[in-house]
């Protein structure tokens, strides 16, 4: 997955419209890009919105008391919206997700020519990427303080994220072909042994 481009308002300390595109000078250039800022300027807010967008919630919400995402909004205003254009498997795509302070939040996901895919964006984002919300924070996005998620998570656990995150769940598909393939090469074998030892021994005379 590369984030190609993120817009925000409204949110936290970004009352105003943000754009970050990561195609354009100086950023496109960038192998690495670090978010960096005293504390309260917004740095979890970039990584709130881009969460929003596609599964519609966040790690800094979850497990409080105020999970609710309209809690993102900006004091003193009443609504706020957060944008999400990526690239997944060759294709690229556009997030977006908005909420009114007392409204429900609303999300849709369009494909690169801006036709409408579908409003139930985490569900279609999950089969796109091959990770639910959960594996996402634990490795692709660790939030603050997040980061021993993934280190406490158990085998099972890291094996599905690294596989999804690495893109190498082929592999265990073409080993589990292989491993058919072998049994059914083993269970022939064993037939055709089994048909040769009843085959009754020729006599000597046979023989002659």
């Amino acid at each position: 997955m590369k984030i190609c481009k993120l817009k925000l308002k409204g949110l936290n300390s970004f009352r105003g419209e943000v754009e970050i595109d990561f195609e354009k000078s100086p950023l496109d250039g960038a192998s690495l890009v670090a978010i960096t800022g005293p504390t309260g300027s917004g740095k979890t807010t970039l990584l709130d919105a881009i969460c929003v967008a596609l599964y519609g919630k966040t790690p800094r919400l979850s497990g409080t008391t105020n999970q609710h995402p309209r809690h993102l909004i900006s004091h003193g205003e009443t609504e706020g919206f957060a944008e999400v254009y990526f690239e997944a498997n060759n294709t690229r795509y556009h997030a977006t997700w908005s909420i009114k302070r007392k409204g429900s939040p609303k999300g849709q996901l369009f494909d690169d020519s801006d036709e409408l895919i579908t409003t139930k964006v985490a569900q279609e984002v999950e089969s796109i990427l091959g990770l639910d919300f959960d594996a996402f924070r634990r490795s692709v996005m660790l939030a603050q303080g997040e980061f021993a998620a993934f280190l406490k998570a158990n085998n099972e656990e890291r094996r599905t994220i690294l596989e999804a995150t690495a893109g190498v769940s082929i592999y265990d598909v073409l080993k589990q072909a292989l491993n058919n393939k072998v049994s059914a090469v083993e269970a022939a074998n064993a037939e055709v042994s089994d048909k040769l030892n009843k085959i009754p021994e020729a006599s000597r005379e046979q023989l002659v």
